[in-house]
């Protein structure tokens, strides 16, 4: 594990690994992180929500796992994690009509077939990367995959925010953890 935000009532890294996650206008509910879903870009005074973890120098594009779990307010088209700002190099979406995507390489996208999400429920999400795919697992089983070389500009970090959308996750999430190797389940 290169890191460990359980997110109930702070920023910090519970392994004490890596620097606490960068937040504004983000609030502790019943031992979670609470998104507003409002976008304010980069700019922490801009009102909008912001949730940014920036990767440990240990962090290897070739192999790694980022878990969260997350409970949307609505049924929406919103990411719940994407990593990087400015490359976007691999995602993990909500879609209005219930259903899940896989987003990679800035607007590439997976679609999730035969799987859902329904708001005010909690789900556990990975996205793990081997060098080869990119996979998606919802509640330790694999909804979506997909073979690709990942495009990463050595952007290092990982937020709730899809900056080339403008949309930002609404809801709770916790237990953010980041690991060096491709764990599914």
């Amino acid at each position: 594990m290169l890191a460990s935000y359980p997110l109930a009532a702070d920023a910090a890294d519970g392994s004490g690994k890596s620097g606490d996650v960068t937040m504004s206008a983000i609030t502790f509910v019943d031992g979670a992180a609470y998104i507003g879903g409002t976008y304010g870009g980069f700019d922490p005074q801009s009102g909008g929500s912001i949730l940014n973890v920036r990767m440990p120098p240990e962090f290897d594009f070739q192999q790694f796992t980022i878990a969260v779990d997350f409970k949307a307010d609505e049924l929406a088209d919103r990411p719940v994690l994407i990593g990087g700002t400015g490359y976007r190099w691999l995602g993990f979406l909500l879609k209005a009509d219930g259903g899940l995507g896989l987003k990679y390489n800035n607007a590439n996208r997976a679609e999730c077939p035969g799987a859902s999400y329904a708001p005010g429920t909690w789900y556990r999400v990975r996205l793990t990367y081997d060098g080869h795919a990119a996979r998606a697992y919802l509640n330790g089983k694999q909804v979506c995959s997909v073979e690709t070389a990942l495009d990463h500009g050595d952007d290092r970090s990982v937020s709730v925010t899809d900056y080339s959308s403008g949309r930002i996750f609404k809801g709770s999430i916790r237990n953010l953890r980041i690991y060096a190797s491709a764990q599914g389940q």
